[in-house]
C-alpha cells in the first residue's frame, strides 16, 4: 500500500509540474511586470486593478466580468472561462464596430490557442506626467516580463477598449526574448494582460 501511495504521489507531482497553468501561471508574476526603456517615467503597470478607474467603472457596468478578472488574477479561473464570458457578452453587443472587434478577439484566442501569460494589469500614466502620443495617435509602451522566452508563440496583448467597452487583441510592434520585453501601442490607458501560446513552452 505504501509503495502504491508513493507511485500515485509521484504521478500527481509530475502532472502538477507539467501543467502549463502551473509553469506559466500569469497571476503569480503579474506584480513583477514593469515598464522599461523609454516607458520609464511615463507609465506604470500595476496588478492593483481594484484601485484603477477603468476597473471600477467596469465593475459598475459588468460586475460579472470584473469578478472574473479578479478570479483570473487569483488563479481560480482560466482562459476557457474568460472566452465563455466574451461569447456571452458578444450576444448582447449591438454596435457593429464593437461586435466585429470582439468576434475577432474570440477568433484569435481560439485559433492561436492563447492563454494568460500574465494576469490583468492597469496601465496608467505616471502621476503628474503628460505623455505625448506617437504619429499614429497612440501611446508607445514597453514592458518587461520575467517569464518571456523564445519557446512561447504568438505573444499578444489583451486590451480593454473602454470606448467600445470590449476586449481587443493587440499585436506587439516588437518582442525581444533576450531582454524579455514587449513593445506595443495603445489608444488609451486601460486594463491589459499578456497572452501567448504556451503549449511548447518549457
Amino acid at each position: 500500500m505504501k509503495k502504491t501511495n508513493k507511485i500515485l504521489a509521484g504521478i500527481l507531482s509530475a502532472v502538477v509540474l507539467m501543467s502549463p497553468a502551473t509553469t506559466w501561471a500569469g497571476p503569480s508574476i503579474t506584480d513583477k511586470v514593469v515598464v522599461v526603456e523609454d516607458s520609464v517615467g511615463k507609465y506604470i503597470v500595476t496588478d492593483k486593478i481594484e484601485e484603477d478607474e477603468v476597473f471600477t467603472t467596469l465593475e459598475t457596468e459588468d460586475k460579472e466580468m470584473a469578478d472574473l478578472i479578479k478570479e483570473v488574477n487569483e488563479g481560480t479561473k482560466d482562459m476557457k472561462a474568460f472566452t465563455e464570458k466574451l461569447s456571452a457578452v458578444l450576444e448582447t453587443v449591438t454596435d457593429e464596430e464593437a461586435k466585429a472587434a470582439l468576434e475577432k478577439t474570440i477568433k484569435e484566442i481560439e485559433e492561436k490557442n492563447l492563454d494568460f501569460l500574465t494576469g490583468f494589469m492597469a496601465l496608467e500614466a505616471e502621476e503628474g506626467v503628460t505623455v505625448e502620443k506617437n504619429a499614429n495617435g497612440k501611446y508607445d509602451v514597453t514592458i518587461q516580463i520575467p517569464i518571456l522566452k523564445d519557446t512561447l508563440k504568438d505573444v499578444n496583448i489583451l486590451y480593454y477598449n473602454k470606448e467600445l467597452k470590449i476586449w481587443e487583441i493587440i499585436e506587439p510592434t516588437a518582442v525581444n526574448f533576450e531582454k524579455q520585453t514587449i513593445e506595443f501601442e495603445v489608444e488609451d490607458f486601460s486594463l491589459l494582460a499578456v497572452l501567448a501560446n504556451v503549449e511548447e513552452a518549457e
